[in-house]
């Protein structure tokens, strides 16, 4: 399930940084582009501490990770979501 909900988490964050280099060039000014760029990356890096993490649920399944997994999605959510608005 960990790895799942990263894997849909790496699509949207590649997916919201094509549309921000190709859709959002002609409509968003250097600063917001900056903004969306810096999100993406986050988003990214995120997205693959959360895969890390469900990988080493596999390895090690007694290790409880549910709550950092939690918080982790829901700072995405926040710090990305935030600046992607």
């Amino acid at each position: 399930m960990w790895i799942a909900i990263s894997a849909l988490n790496l699509a949207f964050a590649v997916a919201l940084g094509v549309f921000g280099a190709h859709g959002l060039k002609a409509r968003a000014t250097e600063i917001q582009l900056s903004w969306w760029h810096t999100a993406t990356d986050y988003f990214f890096y995120h997205a693959l501490g959360l895969l890390a993490l469900g990988i080493l649920s596999k390895v090690v399944p007694q290790l409880p990770i549910k709550l950092s997994f939690i918080l982790i999605q829901i700072g995405i959510f926040f710090f990305c979501g935030s600046l992607y608005i």
